[in-house]
């Protein structure tokens, strides 16, 4: 019980770490980004992502039954940032409303595993402390979710996503359908980000295809996985889509990422420089590895505001009484909407504190 609510707390702090490496003004909403200035990279940024969807299968356009359970969906939209916290390029996602989803109804099973902080620590160390002779790669899936496959007993349908009729054609069939009051709905083939049972069903497609390359799952994280042929070894620890690569074979590395792709496309990133929102810098001199949170601690303060703070070596006041009825603490209570923003810097300052 209690490692599960480790994982769950780690969980929270991750989210919350991934919102604050997005400023507002890199997450726009769709009408903003379709009507912006930047209106040509976003809507050709989004066809890209709806021509992968299709032509994975990832839907079929149905007629679904009165009651039926149809959950909504939204673009999520953001500028991606490199290590100097500068825009690399434009992502879209349509992600699934999970939380409309009815548990026994449309999933069941939701448990995913990512590899842990600890875990990539002690790869990176290892990496550090053996120099020339130790690789540390990075790679990154694309679509990752999409690569896995809806159980055949679970029935999701899905709302059409907004705008969809300015990047495709609805066909003439459905529009007379929808005319007529029939609930028009796409029924999903493969689980897209959002749904409940996404994480489950990519974990165990991954599983899947690394256990008949004759990998090993690490008996302490989940996420780890490794091989070892001869004096050789490979290990791959999966944080989600984002995967680190340490080995001591080029040739092994290369082969087993080149057998990753025959079943869903993987982005070889090369050497690691940039993980989680963490710059990773080798010194193959004096075997060490370095790792930076600048970009990400810049991006909490623009999100949370005091980016004009006057630094401190301890900004709390020492030894002060922090007991509720204390004079130091205010008698104002916080509001709901201050709870949940206070909720975000802890979880925030928490992944900063864990990750490095």
């Amino acid at each position: 019980m209690d490692n599960v609510e480790e994982d769950d707390a780690l969980a929270v702090c991750f989210r919350e770490a991934v919102y604050a490496l997005s400023a507002s003004e890199d997450q726009p909403i769709l009408e903003t980004a379709i009507n912006g200035p930047e209106s040509k990279d976003w809507k050709s940024t989004i066809e890209a992502e709806l021509a992968q969807i299709e032509k994975l299968g990832t839907w079929e356009l149905v007629e679904a039954p009165n009651d039926a359970n149809i959950i909504p969906c939204r673009w999520v939209l953001r500028c991606k940032r490199n290590a100097q916290g500068k825009v690399s390029c434009y992502k879209a996602r349509l992600v699934a409303k999970g939380f409309r989803q009815q548990f026994g109804v449309d999933y069941m099973d939701t448990f995913a595993p990512t590899v842990q902080p600890q875990t990539l620590r002690i790869l990176l160390a290892l990496g550090a402390a053996n120099g020339n002779d130790i690789i540390i790669e990075q790679a990154d899936v694309k679509n990752t979710y999409l690569n896995a496959w809806m159980h055949d007993d679970e029935i999701v349908f899905m709302d059409i996503p907004k705008f969809y009729e300015l990047f495709r054609r609805l066909p003439e069939k459905f529009k007379k359908l929808a005319k007529s009051g029939k609930r028009v709905a796409l029924r999903l083939k493969r689980p897209l980000y959002g749904t409940k049972q996404g994480a489950h069903h990519w974990y165990e497609e991954l599983k899947k295809i690394l256990l008949s390359f004759n990998f090993k799952v690490s008996v302490a994280d989940e996420a780890t996985f490794h091989k070892v042929d001869g004096d050789k070894f490979l290990v791959i620890a999966a944080a989600t889509d984002d995967f680190t690569i340490v080995t001591n074979s080029c040739a092994l590395s290369t082969k087993t990422k080149a057998k990753l792709n025959q079943h869903f496309e993987l982005v070889d990133l090369g050497d690691i420089n940039w993980l989680l929102g963490i710059s990773v810098t080798q010194n193959f001199e004096d075997n060490t590895i370095s790792l930076g949170q600048q970009a990400y601690i810049e991006q909490i303060l623009a999100r949370f505001g005091p980016t004009d703070a006057c630094p401190d070596v301890t900004p709390m006041e020492p030894g002060a009484d922090y007991h509720f009825d204390s004079p130091s603490v205010s008698p104002t209570l916080l509001t709901s909407a201050e709870k949940t923003t206070y909720r975000k810097m802890i979880g925030s300052l928490m992944y900063c504190a864990t990750m490095t």
